[in-house]
């Protein structure tokens, strides 16, 4: 089986506005192909074949697969156009919902870039620090707290004695060995992990800690050995430089947005109902606290795009009837409701500070998530004041979205008049070819004089071969770019006409 690369990428605005951080406007030159009233950036093409799992039938990097790519994509603006916008699933009040969330969380980023990455300062000579050590690979072991009064303790005990953490357990009794893992410049890290091991350099047997990761969690680290990754070649030795400069940046530009918007929510006050706290934690820990296999599952289903039915979907619903009208929390002198609460999550769903934690921990992950929900309100309140959802990017990333799903929705309702399933990925070719292929055919005969492309753009794109799968870390969406459309193999480029560009 071929192997799936995980993207996961850390700096928020680095991955949406690429493009953007001179001005607000999408470039002219930059407009890869106009579909009647729609638009595909070159940025976007790029991500939409880079970020997520191709079809086989356009899985490499020939000219071939760059055509049907192409086309691909303009075939999914043409069946949003085609779909219209009174349509039955544009018209859903969950999926505007989702849409509007979605604006709201690239309104959330574009704030991030001004009032975070703008702000960021780089000092040459902790570049070059850096830089030393970036090539790192450390082996760590590791123990976590639940309070600073017991990892100060421990810190001291290992210190004062001169023993190791392996040591440290051993000494209990416990069979158990400390946890182990292997950490890169480049490893999905909390900033507070990455600042401790890439600062400065460090030693075999160091000990660090406690390192704060949130207001109860605590982690005291101890260096088991490391190698290096020397970059020798010119392009690789810039790389590097590139990435010792982005994540400084994306470190930077956290601490200072996070100072933002502690002062935003200075003097406002989350009181939740004790009686409906406990009823909440219950309702809500099957959904959102899973164990490791249901979490590959899950990840797996939005990568490969499957459907599951919800386990016992009455039983949710039965409970949520109960509960929707009992107040949840009191929040800046105003009461929500559960069902305030759970409409507000279909724009913003929960996010928890730590990846993983245990069931017993589940109602104080849960007490943040909340205020974490609440403070992104307020700094969306003030990107709306701002006009962020004006701004060109912002609206380009929501037209993407919204016509993705769109045009998906139209795609399974031509199959459906057909008699024909897409959800079995063996017969997606046969799909495909069979009933999709010619539908998109009489559409672009239908739209040919409302294509324009631009052809020095189109040349200029290069493709790799590599599956990647990307998301982002601690957003409410974390799927960065829509499912690629799987609605053509047509391989030509004979259709439309040459665009005309602003000098």
């Amino acid at each position: 089986m071929k192997k799936i690369m995980v993207l996961v990428l850390f700096g928020v605005f680095a991955v949406f506005f690429s493009q953007c951080s001179r001005k607000a406007e999408v470039n002219s030159k930059n407009i890869l192909v106009r579909v009647a009233d729609r638009e595909i950036t070159v940025d976007e093409f790029i991500r939409r074949a880079e970020y997520t799992i191709r079809p086989r039938y356009a899985r490499g990097n020939t000219n071939i697969d760059k055509k049907i790519i192409f086309n691909s994509l303009v075939a999914e603006k043409m069946l949003a156009l085609e779909a219209g916008d009174d349509n039955e699933l544009a018209n859903n009040v969950r999926f505007q919902r989702y849409i509007r969330g979605r604006q709201e969380q690239a309104m959330r980023q574009w704030l991030y870039y001004q009032e975070g990455v703008k702000k960021v300062k780089l000092d040459t000579s902790e570049i070059k620090r850096v830089y030393s050590v970036a090539g790192r690979v450390y082996r760590v072991q590791y123990l976590s707290f639940f309070n600073k009064a017991n990892a100060d303790s421990i810190i001291l005990v290992l210190k004062d004695r001169n023993i190791s953490v392996e040591q440290l357990i051993k000494e209990t009794g416990s069979k158990a060995r400390a946890p182990e893992r292997e950490v890169k410049f480049d490893s999905p890290e909390v900033d507070q992990i990455h600042k401790a091991l890439y600062s400065e350099k460090l030693s075999k047997g160091d000990l660090i800690g406690p390192v704060k990761i949130d207001a109860h969690y605590y982690m005291i680290l101890q260096i088991k050995g490391w190698t290096n990754r020397a970059a020798l070649s010119d392009r690789d030795i810039r790389q590097r430089v590139r990435d010792v400069k982005a994540r400084l940046t994306q470190i930077k530009a956290t601490e200072i947005y996070a100072r933002f918007a502690s002062e935003l929510m200075r003097g406002k006050r989350l009181d939740f109902n004790p009686r409906t706290f406990k009823k909440m934690v219950d309702f809500l820990k099957p959904i959102y606290f899973k164990n490791e296999k249901e979490k590959e599952n899950k990840f797996l289903d939005n990568v490969f795009d499957r459907k599951r039915e919800i386990a016992d979907s009455s039983d949710y619903e039965s409970k949520y009837q109960k509960l929707k009208k009992s107040e949840f929390f009191k929040y800046d002198g105003k009461v929500y409701t559960v069902e305030e609460f759970m409409t507000e999550l279909e724009k913003h769903p929960l996010i928890f500070r730590r990846r993983d934690f245990s069931a017993k921990e589940f109602p104080e992950q849960l007490r943040l998530s909340v205020a974490d929900l609440l403070r992104d309100r307020e700094l969306t309140k003030v990107a709306y004041d701002r006009g962020y959802d004006r701004i060109p990017s912002v609206r380009q990333y929501v037209r993407m979205w919204r016509d993705a799903l769109i045009a998906q929705y139209q795609t399974e309702k031509i199959l459906k008049r057909r008699g024909v399933q897409i959800s079995d990925s063996m017969n997606v070719v046969n799909t495909v070819k069979n009933y999709l292929d010619p539908y998109v055919a009489a559409l672009r005969e239908k739209y040919k004089d409302q294509i324009e492309v631009n052809i020095s753009a189109y040349d200029s794109i290069k493709l790799t071969r590599i599956d990647m799968f990307a998301w982002q870390t601690n957003v409410p969406f974390p799927i960065i770019v829509p499912f690629f459309p799987r609605v053509t193999m047509y391989h030509r480029l004979d259709y439309g006409k040459k665009m005309k560009l602003n000098n």
